[in-house]
């Protein structure tokens, strides 16, 4: 999983992961490729049975409004380790830690948390929610919700442990990444 990857990423040289966003606090002691990948930003992640609790934070645009979520909701929101949903959502869900409770976990299968009540919402991409609901053999009891103020497309490309072979994978990636 990505927290394992990134404990290795500073412990070791030559692991890379890709897919991963680029922060101040990851450039520390990791290496990036330019972007090459683009996808949908980390959405709202709820079940479907819930929607009346969001109701009222989600605008006319369809949109959700976070702040008024963590700071007046009282629901429990779900965050794994080390995962960077968006510099705004993780700066919010620390900004706003009194007011959200929340359960932090390492792993990333938070489709059991949300159907066990455990969590009432979690951010994530669309496709790996739609994934984990599948593999739960319950592909129609969540819905995602997209988060105002996010970008509408994000990119990343591939990180590596910022020491001489990593940074040698990365010089390697990036020249192809200029042929294409």
């Amino acid at each position: 999983n990505v927290h394992r990857a990134i404990v290795e990423m500073r412990e070791n040289d030559a692991v890379c992961v890709a897919g991963l966003f680029r922060t101040p606090e990851r450039e520390e002691f990791m290496a990036f490729t330019k972007p090459v990948f683009r996808t949908l930003p980390n959405r709202l992640i709820i079940l479907k049975e819930n929607l009346d609790l969001f109701s009222p934070y989600i605008d006319v645009d369809g949109e959700l409004d976070l702040v008024g979520l963590l700071r007046n909701s009282g629901l429990t929101a779900g965050v794994i380790v080390d995962r960077v949903y968006s510099e705004r959502i993780n700066r919010l869900l620390s900004d706003y830690s009194d007011y959200t409770p929340k359960i932090v976990s390492p792993h990333p299968r938070y489709g059991a948390l949300l159907q066990r009540k455990r969590i009432h919402y979690t951010f994530g991409f669309s496709y790996e929610a739609d994934y984990q609901f599948k593999e739960m053999g319950l592909a129609d009891v969540y819905m995602s919700v997209s988060v105002a103020g996010e970008a509408k497309i994000v990119t990343s490309g591939v990180a590596c442990s910022d020491g001489e072979l990593g940074r040698g994978v990365i010089a390697a990636l990036n020249a192809i990444i200029d042929a294409q």
